[in-house]
């Protein structure tokens, strides 16, 4: 949870504020956003972890826009 406060913090990236101010206007609180957001950092983290890849902006994106649907591999 820290690590999406300091995102929104910072705006980095800005979609992570987009996707907050999305899901709590479909009727989610704040907090359930939030968490929301950690399952895709942590779906990112893990995909970077399994492939030895960098961080990837655009699947990070693409898994905001997904929520509240799982993340894709």
């Amino acid at each position: 949870m820290e690590e999406v406060e300091t995102r929104l913090r910072d705006n980095n990236p800005p979609e992570i504020r987009i996707t907050v101010d999305r899901l709590k206007s479909e009727g989610f609180s704040e907090t359930e956003a939030k968490k929301y957001i950690v399952h895709v950092i942590v779906s990112e983290t893990a995909w970077m972890n399994r492939k030895m890849e960098q961080f990837n902006l655009t699947r990070f994106i693409k898994n905001l826009n997904r929520l509240p649907a799982d993340p894709e591999e």
